[in-house]
């Protein structure tokens, strides 16, 4: 993602006519637990300005606006619950401990996101979770927890969309917010 910001000014305005001065991301699905990761659930890769205020950076801070959709950001969880749903253990061999190592190293509900101290990489975010009431592959009992507990500042934004009726899906309803929520948060 960090190339794409460093490369896709360039191919849009080869004449520097523009500068993009915002970066967010949106994803659905697989997706949306892709956000997720970026918003926050990367490793720490040392410290920068945010905002004017040192701090610890984990993934690309340039990316400051998000919208999962339909994603999680706590796939262990997520992973959890879909081996109690079909019965399997979730302990070695079926889930080998370097996998939920490895796992845990970008997995957003492993960091400090519940805190107002600089080690919460969510701090000043802008983020806009969309999801469907009735996902059953994605279901929001393994997102709840997290959202609930999400700090993301003064500066930051934190709205949610658990729409009515929805499974797995990207809705019409949830299109609208998303684009009202990127005009509101990125225009």
């Amino acid at each position: 993602m960090s190339f794409l910001i460093d490369y896709l000014p360039a191919y849009l305005f080869p004449l520097g006519e523009r500068t993009v001065d915002r970066w967010g991301v949106a994803g659905i699905s697989l997706g949306g637990h892709s956000a997720w990761i970026l918003l926050g659930g990367g490793e720490i890769v040392g410290s920068c300005q945010n905002q004017g205020i040192e701090t610890l950076c984990f993934t690309d801070t340039r990316i400051q606006v998000g919208i999962p959709i339909i994603g999680c950001p706590d796939y262990v969880k997520l992973m959890q619950h879909r081996a109690e749903t079909c019965g399997i253990i979730f302990d070695a061999p079926n889930i080998p401990t370097t996998f939920l190592k490895t796992m845990s190293k970008t997995n957003p509900a492993s960091k400090d996101y519940a805190t107002l101290e600089r080690s919460n990489p969510f701090l000043g975010k802008k983020i806009l979770v969309l999801s469907g009431a009735e996902d059953k592959l994605v279901p929001w009992v393994a997102s709840q927890e997290f959202y609930d507990h999400l700090e993301v500042g003064a500066e930051g934004v934190k709205e949610l969309l658990l729409q009515t009726g929805a499974g797995h899906e990207c809705t019409g309803e949830m299109v609208d917010a998303a684009a009202r929520f990127v005009e509101r948060m990125m225009v």
